[in-house]
């Protein structure tokens, strides 16, 4: 196997995260409930819909530790966190889609709970309290004009039973909305053509073939969406499909389709399967700012002999790895994509030492295609983007957004993740990773989509991380994965790591 399309794999790599049994059970119920016809969802009022909405916009996991003088103590522990966990359902009993929001615990870094949000928030102030005795007040800020984390919070938790603690915490993550995944899925089997198995259309329209392969695809009545880990959830006979989003570079979007207790695999999807795998250059030497501006951008306006249709987009991927245990990362990689379509793309990686490509202070050229655009992080509540751009394609002008924000391997540091099984991972730096009891230095990581592989030569482990409702951080692990897919093995890690009997 060679270098190189070892480096590719990583960058095409999809997400593939599903969620526990208690995510699970909680989205089963919501679906179970708002499908009864003539129902009326809890604290659907004009105030609690706004509420709801402004505090969907913070939506994400935040890393706490104690502050004030709370500080010194041990009253906030290492792993504890504060959740804002947002999902949208769709049933035919709503009228429209019904916005649930929740707010998830862990002051000890052992346990966590699920609290439905139905308090005050006016956009920077959280007030929540219930009659067990909890209070929660935190003030939210934005800090999305620099890289890293994009929010955070300070104020004070009192769980039930417990006394007040003040708390500060910060959260990498921005809520994706659904409409940003629309377009036609395929899958591509052994010696055939892609085939259509999945559509994510307008006015929430979902419609999927159920496994069948034969592009004969159905409307899903009901379904729900979670804007954190931007993921599908929907019934299929006794099982539930997830849809685990993603981006694919020149690819387009990916999607890993999962059906819990199916024999079938894991199917990947992609708007764009007929795109060429781009090579890269592994000596190209990007700027690392140019790393940091990593995202899906969709672009929102094209004027020139280009047509633009809504599917259009620029992608900035960008990966590293470190080649020679016990170095830092010593080898970015950036692979920078656009359609004007969704269905045709062009790409190339960023390598200013063998081409005039060049970035410097947000300016991106690239000569040979007629590139030349402009990043500029700015938060822009309207459309919740974190990055914006603007520039021309060919003789094309072209403006887009992103609200994706590339997370760095550390954000999913500070416990330990494990099962009941005794699967053990710790990730130590952002180069360095230990699983079950062997450490590993020789890493690829994609902070875009969360995905970490080892080693960097001839990988044979892949992980995917993610955050997981009660159960903190969490993280898929495939091994083998430099063999036939039958020979795939496939666990799951946690930070506060379910009971036995639930894992999945």
């Amino acid at each position: 196997m060679s270098q190189e399309p070892q480096v590719v794999s990583m960058m095409h790599a999809t997400r593939h995260t599903k969620p526990s049994a208690e995510s699970r059970d909680y989205y089963q119920k919501l679906l179970q409930t708002l499908s009864v016809p003539g129902v009326t969802p809890e604290n659907n009022t004009a105030q609690g819909k706004a509420a709801r909405e402004a505090l969907m916009l913070w939506n994400g996991y935040y890393t706490l530790s104690a502050s004030g003088p709370d500080a010194a103590s041990e009253s906030v522990a290492t792993g504890a966190f504060f959740a804002i966990d947002a999902n949208m359902v769709v049933t035919p009993a709503l009228s429209e889609p019904y916005l649930d929001v929740t707010l998830i615990v862990s002051l000890d870094g052992k346990h966590a709970n699920r609290f439905r949000f139905d308090s005050a928030f006016d956009g920077k102030t959280l007030v929540q309290t219930n009659k067990y005795g909890l209070k929660i007040e935190l003030i939210f800020v934005r800090n999305a004009d620099t890289y890293g984390a994009v929010a955070t919070c300070t104020g004070t938790i009192t769980l039930p039973g417990s006394t007040e603690v003040t708390v500060t915490g910060q959260t990498y993550n921005n809520p994706i909305q659904a409409t940003l995944f629309a377009g036609k899925y395929y899958a591509s089997t052994s010696g055939s053509a892609p085939v259509e198995v999945m559509e994510i259309g307008a006015n929430y329209q979902l419609r999927y073939d159920f496994g069948s392969n034969d592009g004969v695809l159905m409307a899903v009545p009901a379904y729900v969406y979670n804007l954190n880990m931007y993921y599908f959830l929907f019934p299929q006979q006794e099982s539930y499909v997830h849809l685990i989003m993603g981006t694919s570079g020149n690819k387009g979007f990916a999607c890993n389709d999962m059906c819990d207790g199916s024999a079938n695999p894991v199917r990947s999807l992609l708007t764009i399967p007929d795109a060429p795998t781009i090579w890269p250059n592994i000596l190209g030497e990007p700027d690392i700012d140019l790393v940091n501006f990593s995202g899906y951008y969709p672009l929102t306006y094209a004027n020139g002999p280009d047509r633009c249709t809504p599917a259009g987009f620029v992608s900035i991927q960008a990966q590293y790895s470190t080649w020679l245990p016990g170095h830092s990362a010593d080898c970015y990689m950036v692979l920078i994509s656009w359609s004007f379509d969704g269905v045709h793309s062009q790409g190339c990686y960023f390598d200013r030492i063998n081409s005039n490509m060049s970035y410097k202070d947000g300016e991106l050229t690239i000569p040979e295609f007629g590139v030349k655009l402009t990043l500029t992080r700015s938060y822009d509540a309207r459309t919740n983007a974190l990055v914006k751009l603007e520039g021309v394609i060919g003789k094309t002008f072209v403006t887009g957004f992103t609200p994706f924000n590339p997370v760095p391997l550390t954000a999913f540091g500070g416990l330990s993740l494990s099962n009941a099984s005794g699967d053990c991972l710790t990730i130590q730096g952002n180069n360095s990773v230990i699983y079950n009891g062997q450490e590993n230095q020789s890493v690829i990581y994609v902070p875009l989509m969360y995905i970490l592989a080892y080693p960097a030569l001839f990988t044979d482990v892949v992980m995917s991380l993610g955050t997981d409702g009660t159960h903190g951080t969490a993280c898929i692990v495939t091994t083998n994965v430099n063999e036939p897919q039958t020979r795939w093995q496939t666990t799951a890690v946690w930070s506060l790591p379910p009971l036995a009997s639930t894992e999945n």
